[in-house]
């Protein structure tokens, strides 16, 4: 088992707290250890954050210590893409992309796809800000989170139309990777990681609490 984990600079939102960096490291380091225990090898590669840092899968004592030490060290930063890394997984069993999808989604999907054929089984995990589904809070301008310098003004017509453009970007999305033979989650930064990890490892659960 491999847990792809997208460190790019959008995980770090909102700056105040990177709740949506937190649930990816903490599904991930869940996700490695469920895996670990069952006694696969289990292993992470994380993206962006200044590079690529990678655990190879391993069954040994201390692995799932050595994912959280990884996921510690690691600062969301960058725009690095994780279709590359994805490639790289042929040899898999399993394979779980943690990750807000904002970046080299289509190039993921089709990597996923490849996998999918060649007989692994991958998790998709969608990591969403609650600020992202209701972004009122957030005041009259907002920000791109990969590109502080672009503001866009948030009145109830912008406010509508993000809604309506957010929701069917999700909806193509989920529909995309299920197409593909993925087991699809969508995570919102609004609840806990073990509850987000139960409907992973439970993929005829999560599709229908998505």
């Amino acid at each position: 088992t491999m847990v792809l984990v997208d460190a790019s600079a959008s995980m770090a939102f909102p700056a105040d707290t990177f709740a949506q960096w937190e649930l990816a490291a903490s599904g991930a380091l869940c996700l490695a250890s469920i895996a670990h225990g069952d006694g696969d090898p289990a292993g992470v590669a994380i993206v962006g954050g200044g590079g690529i840092r990678a655990l190879p899968p391993r069954t040994r004592r201390g692995t799932v210590a050595n994912v959280l030490q990884l996921l510690l060290e690691t600062v969301p930063g960058g725009s690095q893409p994780l279709a590359p890394v994805l490639s790289t997984q042929k040899s898999s069993r399993r394979v779980a992309i943690v990750s807000d999808f904002l970046g080299d989604a289509e190039a993921l999907l089709e990597g996923a796809r490849r996998l999918v054929a060649g007989g692994c089984s991958v998790y998709a995990v969608h990591v969403v800000a609650s600020e992202e589904l209701d972004p009122r809070g957030q005041g009259d301008v907002v920000s791109d989170p990969e590109d502080s310098a672009l503001k866009r003004p948030l009145d109830s017509a912008a406010l509508a139309e993000y809604h309506a453009a957010f929701t069917a970007w999700r909806t193509r999305l989920a529909a995309g990777w299920r197409a593909a033979g993925v087991s699809y989650v969508l995570a919102n930064t609004g609840e806990p990681p073990e509850r987000v990890v139960r409907r992973v490892v439970a993929p005829s659960a999560a599709i229908a609490a998505s």
